[in-house]
């Protein structure tokens, strides 16, 4: 699957996997095995909103440019969350609710993939 996908869509894949991983390693604790049995799901829910779009290329190039765009608030988020001015107790709650916020921001993307699809089919 991966081989028929454009090189663009697979840099997005791999810098966003690359940078969620450092962002991982870098705030984590890495005490045994039980925190690589957390991590790497957790590695899995946070790619998972930008690789779904990323791989969604019979929707266009839409798709592409929306994974590229979400995945990079993405990682301002995270950066703003465990790196910048706003620290605080909880941020580590940010692993889990911004990929789905990522997901609610992948919807509208879709749609104008569909909608852009559906105008491409009409003019033909």
């Amino acid at each position: 699957m991966l081989k028929a996908l454009s090189p663009l869509r697979r840099a997005i894949i791999a810098g966003y996997a690359l940078a969620c991983l450092a962002l991982i390693v870098s705030t984590g604790s890495w005490d045994g095995l039980g925190t690589l049995l957390f991590a790497v799901p957790l590695f899995f829910w946070m790619i998972l909103p930008v690789t779904g779009l990323a791989l969604a290329q019979p929707l266009g190039q839409i798709t592409a440019i929306g994974a590229a765009v979400i995945g990079l608030s993405g990682l301002y988020l995270y950066w703003r969350t465990f790196f910048g001015p706003d620290l605080d107790p909880q941020s580590a709650i940010a692993y889990i609710v911004l990929p789905v916020y990522q997901m609610l921001a992948s919807l509208p993307v879709i749609i104008a993939a569909l909608i852009a699809i559906k105008i491409g089919q009409g003019r033909k």
